[in-house]
């Protein structure tokens, strides 16, 4: 009883204490489940809003297809010069210099089709893949600022409903996904993620800066087009310009010949001549007036671009210059042009030699040989394959490649960087 009298206080305090403690250590563990539930459903919100994204960017890139139609047909009219082959055939001449002028002008119309055949068709494959490529590019771009904004707006909505009433501005960084991005909102010209005088949310991109910037795909869909014609055609017509109509050509020999052009275009089998590519996706530095213009801005707005979408336009250089992005073009092209080759299979193949083996992978025999002019339609027809099909395989197979879906994410999740 002494010992009780002379102890009680000690071990009162002790056994206070240590209740204290344990108090205090379940009041931190609950924080810590709370703040990892948080973490756990921003990582979900995350991964939701960026598959949407690349949904968004399928959906675009088909929409934007047909701007791409509307200048190319005409441009390269192969059904015109093959209309007046056909017409020709009809015409008969009555001296023997007509017939020799006849003979001479089928053999340019001849060698016409041959080069607007292969450049339709190449040029379709390059256009429908830069666009897939810089859709992406523009649109997780947009989409990372996108996410900043329902981060922001989420948070500002805690703090209504009491969950930080008693947290200062210093005390964002106790959100996890408020503080991965608030490195980004700076990184736009914006100091703070919410007014200090009101506490309400800050867009860190306002709706016209995004409507500005999306309007640099009419770059590409009306100049930079003919730019990636133009330098097609010349290779078409140094590769395929040399090789005969009567030529006997078989699968092998054409998918060479298209390997052939590629070289000639790209700069060479390595991916590092692509970052000549940029060219046909932006204006020159310095010139964007006339995008600009084109999406409806004033005379003020096209001359003096805003800070904000300087930077987009600023970044996506960055990008566009990066090995990068020049390491995925080439994988995406790569993909496309062995696409496109698996769609000669039925001109150079019969049924019974496509036919799938044990492994279900179609075992090639030999390819049988036709003259080039008569492979010509088959060529000249792939490009409604590439801009023109219901459902388009060119751009669902670019869509999905995982070189691609990592630039994504790269470009997505790029606020790191900028802290």
């Amino acid at each position: 009883m002494d010992f009780l009298t002379r102890r009680g206080p000690t071990i009162l305090g002790v056994v206070g204490g240590l209740y204290v403690l344990y108090k205090y250590a379940e009041l931190k563990w609950r924080d810590m489940e709370a703040r990892r539930d948080l973490d756990r459903t921003a990582k979900a919100h995350l991964k939701l809003r960026f598959e949407q994204n690349q949904k968004d960017c399928t959906f675009t890139v088909l929409r934007l297809l047909p701007t791409l139609v509307f200048h190319i047909y005409p441009a390269l009219d192969v059904e015109s010069v093959t209309a007046a082959l056909q017409q020709q055939r009809s015409t008969k001449a009555t001296t023997v210099e007509a017939a020799e002028a006849l003979k001479k002008r089928k053999l340019e119309m001849w060698a016409d089709l041959k080069i607007l055949s292969f450049t339709r068709t190449i040029s379709s494959v390059y256009l429908v893949t830069l666009l897939t490529v810089f859709t992406h590019l523009q649109l997780n771009l947009l989409g990372r600022f996108i996410y900043i904004d329902s981060v922001v707006a989420q948070t500002a909505a805690r703090r209504l409903e009491g969950r930080f009433a008693d947290e200062d501005d210093e005390d964002e960084d106790d959100d996890s996904a408020l503080s991965s991005i608030k490195g980004a909102a700076s990184a736009t010209g914006g100091s703070k993620l919410f007014d200090p005088a009101t506490g309400a949310p800050r867009k860190a991109l306002s709706f016209e800066t995004e409507r500005m910037y999306l309007t640099f795909s009419w770059f590409l869909l009306n100049v930079g087009w003919r730019r990636c014609v133009d330098r097609v055609r010349s290779a078409v017509e140094k590769v395929v310009g040399e090789v005969g109509l009567n030529k006997p050509v078989s699968f092998e020999f054409m998918v060479g010949l298209i390997n052939q052009v590629r070289e000639e275009v790209e700069g060479g089998k390595s991916s590092a001549e692509l970052s000549a590519f940029a060219k046909f996706l932006l204006p020159e530095e310095g010139a964007e007036a006339e995008v600009l213009r084109e999406g409806g801005a004033s005379e003020e707005q096209a001359t003096t671009m805003e800070p904000q979408l300087k930077q987009l336009v600023d970044e996506t250089r960055d990008f566009l210059d990066t090995p990068d992005f020049s390491a995925i073009l080439k994988s995406c092209l790569d993909q496309s042009f062995d696409l496109l080759t698996k769609q000669l299979y039925p001109t150079f193949f019969g049924e019974e030699d496509l036919q799938p083996s044990n492994s279900n992978i179609v075992e090639l025999k030999t390819s049988k040989e036709m003259p080039l002019a008569a492979a010509l339609p088959a060529v000249s027809r792939l490009v409604n394959a590439t801009l023109n099909a219901d459902p388009n395989l060119f751009v669902e197979i670019l869509s999905s490649l995982p070189e691609l879906k990592t630039f994504s994410v790269v470009v997505y999740t790029g606020w790191g960087s900028q802290e």
